[in-house]
């Protein structure tokens, strides 16, 4: 019964027609593409691929979970964000009164909320087919997962060879968590491809000064402002670090220098104090203990970095030095290495062991990557060093559940690919930058 649903799904529904379009629209785009005829053909056939792949896959799981009663969702956000998308669409069109929907209350429904990039997404897929579908905006996500994986080809074949970018783009294509997220009804893939496509675009228009990549540049951030502000101040700063490195000697030494005027003599105190206060509310040691411990409180498989004695007020005092390092070193050990093969205490960990095998060999070949990559062409590849590195700091410190550690990971996920596909490809050689 699943099995003949999923084949009307797969082939029938107005969600597959939805698909189908956006993919062939993708493939005109890639057949107009100023590149080599047989990387051209590789990337259209692994485009094809995972495209089909995760279609066949999400259709199947959707179908399998109807069996099961309830919207075909493997778990609660899995139809939430679904029927968000509806109330959005409902709510721009006056169809629905999205206050009524059951079950959106998990997810604090509320009006900002309705002006979500993601959800816009679903919104506009709803439009397109007149009708609620949740297998919509799973499929909203195989087919922005498929892009992506021709997005970080063309970033990796520019950075770093084609040699490297083949490999990237086909362990990317199969990674088991990555593939998950993209057959799902969650945020992560669209935000793993508005990051590729934002570095892609950067990287286009600083080595060639393509327009179209400048101002398609802007998209992608804003998007990432409308769901997860912080990590969109993460990829700002790691585009403006490039941005730097890359000025002449004689441009960073004044735009310093501008910068350091105009911080102290015409920047207002108030700003300069809101500024501040910003800052401090993203980085300090408390405003990470306060990230941290919202994730120790809701529950699930958690974890502490910080001193038990700071989990028992609601407001600790001042945490101290090397306590805020030892946090930093804990916080690390788990964002790197969690889940433990030997401390798995639930199924889903224990079907991603396979993956942490593969994560835990991938790892040491990434840093002989970065070392490489950083000694011969860190100019190029300083925007995805310094994500990795910013994000890797940042959330080591504020996470503590691990399934969403897992999920919040594999945002940076394919640049620890790409830089261990160049390490795996240097143990091969003895000498020389090429790759």
């Amino acid at each position: 019964m699943a099995g003949m649903l999923a084949g009307l799904l797969l082939f029938f529904s107005p969600s597959a027609f939805l698909l189908l379009s956006a993919a062939a629209v993708a493939l005109v785009i890639l057949a107009r593409m100023d590149i080599p005829l047989k990387e051209k053909q590789f990337v259209t056939y692994l485009f094809l691929a995972v495209l089909f792949i995760r279609m066949f896959l999400s259709a199947s799981v959707y179908s399998f979970m109807l069996t099961k009663g309830g919207e075909g969702s493997v778990f609660d956000d899995d139809v939430g964000w679904p029927r968000l998308g509806w109330a959005l669409y409902g709510t721009v069109t006056g169809e629905v009164d999205y206050t009524k929907l059951k079950n959106c209350e998990m997810l604090s429904v509320n009006e900002q909320r309705l002006k979500e990039g993601y959800l816009i997404l679903i919104a506009s897929a709803y439009g397109v087919i007149r009708s609620y579908s949740p297998l919509s905006a799973k499929y909203i996500n195989v087919f922005l997962g498929a892009l992506s994986v021709v997005f970080l080809y063309g970033l990796a074949r520019r950075m770093l060879g084609e040699r490297t970018a083949k490999y990237t783009a086909v362990c990317a294509a199969f990674f088991p968590s990555m593939t998950f997220w993209s057959i799902v009804s969650l945020k992560d893939t669209s935000c793993i491809f508005a990051i590729v496509l934002l570095f892609w675009c950067v990287d286009r228009y600083a080595r060639e000064k393509v327009w179209k990549a400048f101002f398609i540049a802007p998209l992608p951030l804003i998007f990432l402002f409308t769901i997860r502000k912080q990590l969109m101040y993460l990829v700002l700063f790691s585009v403006l670090t490039s941005c730097f490195v890359n000025l002449r000697m004689r441009y960073k030494v004044a735009w310093l220098i501008a910068g350091l005027v105009a911080a102290v003599l015409f920047l207002p105190a108030p700003v300069k104090a809101k500024a501040w206060g910003f800052i401090e509310g993203q980085i300090s040691p408390r405003a990470c203990w306060v990230a941290q411990k919202g994730f120790v409180d809701s529950g699930g498989n958690t974890y502490r970095i910080f001193p038990d004695k700071y989990y028992e007020f609601l407001y600790p005092g001042p945490i101290e030095t090397l306590e805020t390092a030892k946090a930093l070193f804990k916080g690390l050990w788990y964002f790197l290495l969690a889940p433990f093969p030997w401390a798995v205490c639930n199924k889903s960990q224990l079907a991603i062991m396979p993956q942490m095998m593969l994560w835990y060999l991938m790892l040491p070949l990434a840093l002989k990557g970065i070392i490489f990559v950083m000694r011969t062409r860190f100019k190029r590849s300083v925007i995805v060093i310094s994500f990795v590195g910013a994000m890797t700091l940042f959330l080591a410190m504020r996470e503590g559940n691990i399934g969403t550690l897992v999920r919040h990971r594999d945002q940076m996920t394919p640049y620890i690919i790409m830089f261990a596909a160049a390490g795996f490809i240097k143990l091969g050689t003895r000498s020389g930058d090429e790759l």
